[in-house]
């Protein structure tokens, strides 16, 4: 048998060769399992650490603003429930008709002849874009609200004074209401303001804003459809018995809703306060407890009032403000029905008045089965309407 030495030897050359090999492949091995790596990495976090730091000297800056912020929160916030207050959450002939009824009984006019036109829809909401620059081409909000306008055409017959209170009434009626046109005659001889009068009244319907149609309940029938057996123009005003001035003729009202509703379930304010201070809310599904109290005597009268924690005055409550009442000091609470057995928004309220005037109180559109509207306490000279 023949034996073979073999003797490998790397020469000098290819030892060069396969060092640069392996170099070249830790190289690779580094820079795609390293460098690479953390280059990605170091890149992302960059951008991560720049968009923070846009969005950290933005809240910054708002956060130098914060007190301003509020305050404008809570001004629009003031705004949109009073501009919302002002319009009924819904309509039908059945609330026409209970328009037109007290119409007659709180002006003494008589009118004669209505025409009923369909109810049009003039504005949708939720359309605009928004301003915010991070939010373009986005919608403002999401809601199902819609406005609706109906005109009413009513032939009337007034005494001269029935028929001015007849277009204040109209014109202060807390739901709004617009005059469209108005024609007039007067006869000398018997004193009466006959014509007619197109007018419209508004709404804003939604799935949070329920609507309970009226209840009509009134005498029908008459031997003679031109002549009125219960309105006679030519005789004094009619006797308000239930409050029903109060509708137009308020001092500061109380706006009841459910928690879920566009609006604060429990509203308080001035009639017509162009500046909003006046306006405090609140919104809970449980019970509430408000106190409103008024003072003074004649040429000097003030007010405070409250919604558990929530105060006006604001800053002091025990400053009352001073206020300025009409021929009658009068307090409009406009309530609405439930909307289901979970709606369990309700005031306890208490009423306080120290002042030498009647404080009257009329509630409207209240859950006919379970009020909104629990009294507490009444101190002073109070008349409740219901």
């Amino acid at each position: 048998m023949n034996k073979f030495n073999l003797d490998l030897k790397i020469s000098e050359k290819d030892k060069k060769l396969l060092l640069i090999l392996l170099a070249f492949v830790i190289l690779t091995c580094a820079y795609y399992l390293g460098y690479k790596n953390l280059t990605d990495l170091t890149q992302k976090y960059n951008q991560e650490a720049s968009t923070l730091k846009k969005k950290q000297t933005d809240l910054v800056q708002k956060n130098s603003n914060r007190e301003k912020f509020i305050a404008d929160t809570n001004n629009y916030k003031n705004t949109y429930n009073l501009i919302f207050s002002n319009y009924s959450n819904g309509t039908s002939q059945d609330a026409s008709l209970a328009f037109i009824s007290k119409l007659e009984m709180i002006t003494g006019s008589w009118i004669k002849s209505t025409t009923l036109s369909d109810t049009s829809m003039i504005y949708t909401f939720g359309n605009d874009n928004s301003t915010n620059p991070s939010a373009s081409g986005l919608k403002v909000y999401s809601t199902d609200m819609q406005g609706y306008k109906t005109t009413l055409t009513l032939t009337y017959e007034a005494k001269y004074d029935q028929w001015k209170n007849l277009i204040k009434f109209v014109n202060n009626y807390y739901s709004k209401n617009s005059i469209d046109s108005i024609a007039m005659s007067y006869n000398a001889v018997t004193g009466l303001v006959s014509g007619t009068m197109t007018l419209s009244t508004y709404a804003i319907t939604g799935s949070q804003r329920p609507f309970t149609a009226p209840k009509i309940d009134s005498s029908t029938g008459t031997d003679n459809i031109f002549s009125s057996n219960a309105f006679d123009s030519s005789k004094s005003d009619l006797i308000d018995e239930n409050g029903e001035y109060i509708l137009s003729e308020y001092d500061y009202f109380i706006l009841l809703n459910a928690s879920t509703s566009d609006v604060d379930s429990c509203i308080i304010g001035k009639k017509d306060d162009a500046s909003r201070e006046s306006i405090i809310s609140a919104n809970s599904n449980t019970t509430e407890g408000v106190t409103v109290r008024v003072a003074g005597s004649v040429g000097n009268y003030t007010i405070q009032y409250k919604i558990g924690n929530t105060t006006y005055p604001a800053a002091n409550y025990n400053n009352v403000v001073s206020f300025t009442p009409g021929n009658t000091l009068d307090l409009l609470i406009m309530s609405s029905s439930r909307v289901s057995n979970s709606d369990l928004s309700t005031i306890k309220l208490n009423i306080v008045n120290d002042s030498d005037m009647t404080l009257n109180v009329k509630v409207c559109n209240d859950d006919s089965k379970n009020p909104r509207v629990k009294y507490e306490g009444k101190t002073g000279s109070v008349n409740i309407y219901n």
